[in-house]
């Protein structure tokens, strides 16, 4: 076969109908040469030239293929604010082409219109091949950045079986899948689907026992019935349990780790996001954070990448613009969506410096902060007890000379007085210096052990010490609205945790809120 070599340019709609109409088109590098030899590539080649349009639209983009001769009808003009453009005449063009039969539906009444004869689509095998391309390339990314969003570790599906990825990512379909239609919209089908996949990973005879062990019929029967979507599919499910054994099976009959569980929550929000329906980022923190309950962020991580990788571009991103809101300056912050918990959570977790970085930043700043607030407490100590002296000596200069009782009696309260406020400063610095701990111990347990100190210290304030700095009070009334706006649940230092919100992410506009900075 000879080889064959012709010029293509893509072009957007716009450009195709702007051309014609003009005569001239501004262009610059846009121009392809490909071969039939390596027809695939070289079409890849004329796309990624191409303006970057919807990939995924046939209607978006018409091929031109261009004379041998086409050079001959570009021009070169000086212009304002460049050095030259060139502009190609509508002569050099041989034919126009659409990418695709359907393509050639979509542009049949905008070629009639401009009076252009189409060609017939044959790089439709090329167009469906960097198409799918693209496809593939889109999800990674979207999943790769809701990964990040969230604030988790990269995600590692190569500890995902072989055996079981493909039905994960969509490229193998599960047997029986069309009866599992009538379970959509309910909790079984998640379940389902799962069992289904440990039965190929066992075995037919093997999953029968097992199904008659754990009684895997009966859930599946129970869930029908119901239709919580919303909710979280293994957060406090009874079921769990059942999941973590089918995995032992599976390790002890296959030798691989699958986590049943992993399975259960990609199937089950997979379901919701093909359904077309809203997806609740409070009930998927929850199964995340059951997923990494015993410090396998990875299965978080990778359950996170498969679901992100199936919602929209516009729900990913939306998300990641609230979250990373101070590296996006020309956002309107007012129009941002209300994700708070989230951007709480990530903004503490975002990888801007090495871990350790981190945490010698954080702890450097609470332990001036708790050095400061001692100070000021033995101040303030220091003053009262000095004013208590003072008003003593005063007593003596000014009064008759007091009996021995007397003088005993006010000896004793002056003791007294002086012992209380030293218990009192002991017990606020204490106090202190373990919330400090406690802070540095954990992130979480921060806010609620902060929180409570505030509580404390205002209940003791009122009582016992002079009305606080207005400083102090707003300190202290920022912290207490953090605590409503952010309620993080507290976990213990190797755990994992991800923060919730009761918002969900969907076709509904997200609630506005006033940018603010953490």
């Amino acid at each position: 076969m000879a080889k064959k070599t012709v010029c293509l340019l893509a072009l957007t709609l716009s450009e195709w109908l702007n051309w014609v109409a003009a005569g001239r088109l501004r262009l610059n590098n846009r121009i392809v040469q490909i071969d039939s030899q390596k027809e695939l590539e070289g079409f890849a080649a004329v796309m990624y030239h191409a303006p970057d349009n919807s990939f995924f639209d046939d209607g978006a983009y018409i091929l031109a293929e261009l004379k041998p001769d086409w050079s001959v009808y570009q021009e070169v003009l000086e212009s304002f604010g460049a050095a030259s453009v060139m502009w190609l005449g509508l002569e050099s063009v041989k034919e126009f082409i659409p990418v695709s039969e359907r393509g050639a539906l979509l542009l049949k009444g905008d070629a009639h219109r401009a009076r252009v004869a189409l060609g017939q689509p044959k790089y439709e095998n090329a167009w469906n091949a960097w198409r799918n391309n693209e496809t593939r390339s889109r999800a990674d990314q979207r999943g790769k950045l809701f990964v990040r969003t969230l604030g988790l570790k990269e995600p590692k599906l190569n500890s995902i079986p072989s055996d079981v990825l493909p039905f994960l990512l969509g490229d193998k379909k599960l047997p029986n899948a069309d009866k599992a239609v009538k379970l959509g919209s309910t909790r079984a089908l998640a379940w389902a689907k799962a069992f289904s996949v440990f039965g190929i990973l066992v075995g037919e005879e093997e999953k029968v026992k097992q199904a008659k062990d754990f009684g895997l019929s009966e859930i599946i029967k129970k869930l029908l019935a119901d239709y919580s979507m919303n909710c979280p599919i293994i957060y406090k499910s009874s079921y769990l349990c059942v999941a973590d054994n089918l995995s032992l099976v599976i390790k002890e009959k296959k030798g691989i780790n699958v986590s049943v569980s992993l399975l259960v929550v990609v199937f089950h929000y997979l379901g919701i996001i093909f359904a077309e329906k809203e997806v609740s980022l409070k009930a998927l923190l929850e199964d995340l954070e059951a997923l990494g309950e015993n410090n396998d962020s990875a299965l978080a991580s990778n359950a996170a990448y498969l679901i992100g990788r199936n919602m929209s571009d516009i729900q990913v991103t939306t998300l990641f613009y609230d979250v990373f809101s101070d590296v996006f300056l020309f956002l309107d912050s007012k129009s941002l969506s209300i994700y708070n918990n989230i951007s709480n959570y990530s903004k503490k977790n975002r990888n801007k410096m090495p871990e350790h970085e981190h945490c010698n930043t954080k702890d450097k700043f609470q332990q001036e902060r708790s050095n400061t607030k001692n100070k000021l407490i033995h101040e303030q100590s220091n003053a009262e007890n000095k004013l208590i002296h003072e008003q003593s000596d005063t007593g003596h200069n000014n009064q008759q000379e007091p009996t021995n009782a007397e003088n005993q009696s006010q000896q004793e309260q002056s003791n007294a007085e002086n012992q209380s406020h030293q218990e009192h400063s002991n017990a606020e610095n204490k106090s202190l210096q373990e919330q400090s701990n406690i802070e540095n111990k954990s992130q979480y347990e921060q806010y609620d052990a902060e929180n409570k100190l505030i509580h404390e210290q205002s209940d003791t304030g009122h009582n016992n010490q002079q009305e606080p700095t207005n400083t102090e009070k707003n300190h202290q009334h920022e912290q207490s609205d953090v605590k409503e706006e952010f309620p993080l649940k507290t976990q213990a230092p190797n755990s994992f945790g991800l923060a919730k919100r009761e918002t969900t992410m969907g076709k509904d506009k997200p609630e506005k809120r006033s940018k603010s900075k953490t």
